[in-house]
């Protein structure tokens, strides 16, 4: 978490950087395209899943290293079985209908997809459905349970040892797993968008999917090290809704927390979110591979709005999205990060392959 040791301008600092590199590095991976995170939960391209896992485990390593010298500020989640399973599996169900996650859709913004400013839309929304109701004691018996903290919330508490201990090893079965995959399901090779001989990465179309995910998941060391947290996204849209609900009837104390003004790490995210979707821009740009904006039926407007909204208010049930569960509290070895990305997973790959059999038969 953020410490008295961050302030505003190091956070902004930081933010700018890291989230250009976030931004180019998702668009460059291709594991921001729609139609890749779509086939992934139809298992019929594991482009996703291997950068996923190598920006995982090389995001773990790199706490691990902290921890090792004492640099790390380590912060797991206890465990909070309603919220970490019902957020996973909303937000599995959001990912699959809209090929997208909070993180992703950034960038889709920054390439120009079409539909991504529909899903943005929806995942304020989710925000703010979310922010509005969780604190009605009804809701939040059927959203959340209790907490208890201990040990036992993480891998190396349970085991009682070092985090890097386990850290190193485990982030590191993390990338042979994506390796493996590449070994599985080669990707496809990658070329210059004009010159096959040009050897400017900007100008490539696409690059490798592990090493694209080896540097996504080493940005997490700037962010520990100076902002004193994790990598995230789906808090900022919160931070982004405060703008907005302090001028609706609903009640704020959620909104609050998130604000500006509850400290440096939600300018940070703020300013990350804003920042991948100029770097999405720039690499599309480069690349020559900005998406050709087409025009969309209403269904597919507002397919776009709902699956934005379930991915929020998923993320916002289990304290975290994709990138703040699966690069960061995996990281912190903690078992709510495991099981919200263990549920999110299983929905989202449950109906897409259920999706799959249905378009195959209606064929």
């Amino acid at each position: 978490m953020s410490s008295s040791s961050c302030t505003n301008s190091i956070a902004t600092s930081v933010g700018i950087p890291q989230g250009l590199a976030f931004g180019i590095i998702l668009q460059k991976s291709r594991m921001s395209a729609p139609e890749n995170i779509k086939n992934q939960m139809y298992l019929k391209d594991w482009t996703m899943m291997k950068t996923f896992l190598s920006a995982s485990g090389t995001s773990t390593i790199s706490l691990g290293l902290l921890n090792l010298f004492n640099l790390a500020t380590l912060a797991p989640f206890n465990i909070n079985w309603r919220g970490n399973i019902i957020g996973g599996l909303i937000m599995g169900t959001g990912l699959t209908l809209g090929g997208a996650c909070p993180g992703t859709v950034l960038a889709q913004i920054g390439e120009g997809v079409t539909s991504s400013p529909y899903t943005l839309l929806g995942g304020l929304l989710g925000a703010i459905s979310y922010g509005s109701i969780i604190n009605i004691p009804s809701i939040q018996g059927i959203l959340q349970s209790k907490e208890v903290s201990g040990s036992f919330n993480t891998i190396n508490g349970l085991l009682n040892q070092p985090m890097w201990s386990i850290a190193l090893p485990f982030g590191s079965c993390l990338i042979g797993i994506a390796l493996l995959l590449e070994k599985l399901f080669p990707t496809p090779k990658y070329q210059s968008s004009n010159n096959k001989n040009d050897r400017n990465l900007m100008k490539m179309k696409q690059w490798n999917p592990i090493l694209s995910g080896i540097a996504l998941g080493s940005l997490q060391i700037p962010v520990n090290l100076f902002v004193k947290t994790y990598l995230g996204t789906s808090s900022a849209f919160v931070t982004a809704a405060s703008f907005l609900t302090r001028y609706l009837p609903v009640n704020q104390s959620y909104f609050d927390k998130y604000a500006l003004s509850a400290g440096p790490k939600y300018v940070w995210q703020l300013i990350s979110d804003i920042s991948i979707i100029t770097g999405s821009y720039i690499s599309s740009i480069m690349g020559n591979t900005r998406v050709q904006p087409k025009k969309l039926t209403l269904n597919e407007k507002l397919m776009a709005i709902a699956s934005g909204f379930l991915l929020l208010f998923g993320a916002r049930c289990a304290n975290g999205c994709t990138s703040g569960h699966g690069l960061s509290q995996m990281a912190n070895l903690s078992f709510a990060g495991l099981l919200t990305i263990a549920s999110m997973m299983a929905s989202g790959i449950g109906l897409g392959v259920t999706l799959s059999k249905l378009q195959s038969s209606n064929k």
